[in-house]
């Protein structure tokens, strides 16, 4: 006849030997050398995990430079974005709405958004490569794209523009920022 506590016991007792033996030899295996050489980091690490690539490759931009970025992506966004709507808008054309007191033209609040974007993201590349780093144009451009969307949305709204102005150009700019400080790479190596 087999005792309940006959298995617990046994089991204990396996576990005691393993606790007492396991420090011997996890001590003679780190005493022992390897005939295989270590991979090395980059081996090991996949090429499309760049957050995970080594430091000094990740060398962070200087506060100076991030200001920079930040403020030609403004700069980039309003400056190419009203001079679009400028050259699409007809006071005097058919296409011509009125909301409230205020008249636009969808179109001209079109080429605002879809110009801001390219400014944005043109504008806070070229600054990001200025110093000699590389970042990813994709994800400069998404992270502009994200905060353009709402501007695309609002192609019905006659103040767009100065609303564009006012908190699209600087999230744009913020976007893209993110967007290549995130992927940003020194030197050469991509």
């Amino acid at each position: 006849m087999i005792r309940q506590h006959a298995i617990p016991r046994g089991i204990g007792a396996a576990a005691l030997t393993l606790a007492a033996v396991a420090p011997t030899v996890a001590r003679a295996q780190r005493a022992t050398v390897s005939r295989f050489p270590a991979p090395a980091m980059r081996e090991v690490l996949p090429a499309t995990a760049p957050w995970l690539r080594s430091q000094p490759e990740r060398e962070r931009a200087t506060r100076g430079r991030i200001a920079l970025q930040l403020l030609g992506g403004i700069a980039g966004a309003g400056l190419l974005g009203i001079g679009a709507f400028q050259y699409w808008d007809d006071p005097e054309g058919s296409a011509r709405r009125v909301k409230g007191d205020a008249g636009y033209t969808p179109n001209a609040n079109t080429a605002y958004a879809a110009a801001s974007w390219v400014g944005g993201t043109a504008a806070t590349y070229l600054i990001g490569r200025s110093d000699g780093s590389r970042g990813s144009f994709g994800a400069t451009a998404l992270g502009v794209g994200i905060a353009t969307v709402p501007l695309a949305l609002g192609r019905h709204e006659p103040y767009l523009p100065w609303l564009g102005l006012a908190a699209g150009a600087p999230l744009q700019a913020v976007g893209g920022t993110l967007g290549y400080q995130l992927t940003r790479r020194v030197g050469g190596a991509r």
